[in-house]
């Protein structure tokens, strides 16, 4: 997208000496991005990122804090295969390719029935334009891939920790709070069970605990965001 909040890797995420459970805005923000850049194609630059005792660290702090299942293997490790040539084999055969599609595709339309294609694209894209974002024309996804819509929340998220730490203007942060409630509730957790539950057949176990972690995140979204960021 266009307008990106997130240019890097780089994020912050859940102090690791927070309370479990305990997330403020700004921390649901920096853990959609994390999110995100967890399922960017493979390539040597992804893999020294996902290897880097930063993103293990990240991993473990907002795994433990989104309580994910799978016990205390799934939250201290992200379950990566030995080189980064096995894990381009497991990512393009889990997101990528098969017939007649992949076996846990990352776009909303494979497992949201109930609307067009066409207007569940367009819906997206409403969103995105509403808060003054757009696909890049580069992108090569649609506009209902997985890394734009995780993209997109955390940006609702870091626009409301910014208007809490600006003018905390009412009917703004009405409007923040419900576009994200709203978006995802309908175009993330309309699908993320069932991928989910797909991933967990799959043979490579991070595959099953970045889908585990992204379904915890928007589940808690929804839910609550906890307590609201300090003014600075």
């Amino acid at each position: 997208m266009t307008e990106e909040p997130q240019a890097s890797q780089e994020h912050a995420g859940p102090e690791a000496s927070a309370a479990p459970g305990t997330m403020t805005v700004e921390d649901l923000a920096e853990s959609f991005f994390f999110t995100r850049s967890l399922f960017h194609p493979p390539g040597a630059a992804q893999w020294a990122w996902l290897t880097s005792s930063g993103t293990a660290m990240l991993w473990e702090a907002l795994a433990a804090h989104l309580e994910i299942e799978g016990g205390a293997e799934t939250r201290s490790s992200l379950g990566l295969p030995a080189s980064a040539e096995q894990y381009e084999v497991e990512f393009i055969a889990a997101f990528e390719v098969g017939a007649p599609h992949p076996p846990v595709p990352l776009i909303e339309s494979h497992y949201t029935r109930c609307d067009p294609v066409p207007r569940l694209l367009h819906e997206n894209i409403l969103f995105y334009q509403a808060f003054g974002l757009r696909l890049k024309p580069s992108a090569g996804e649609t506009a209902d891939h997985l890394r734009h819509e995780l993209e997109f929340a955390g940006y609702l998220c870091q626009l409301e920790a910014a208007e809490l730490r600006g003018s905390g203007d009412a009917e703004r942060l009405t409007q923040i709070r419900q576009a994200r409630h709203e978006y995802v509730t309908r175009h993330l957790l309309s699908w993320l069970p069932a991928a989910a539950e797909k991933a967990c057949a799959a043979p490579s176990p991070w595959v099953r605990r970045y889908l585990a972690l992204v379904l915890a995140l928007a589940r808690r979204v929804v839910a609550g965001a906890g307590p609201a960021p300090r003014k600075t």
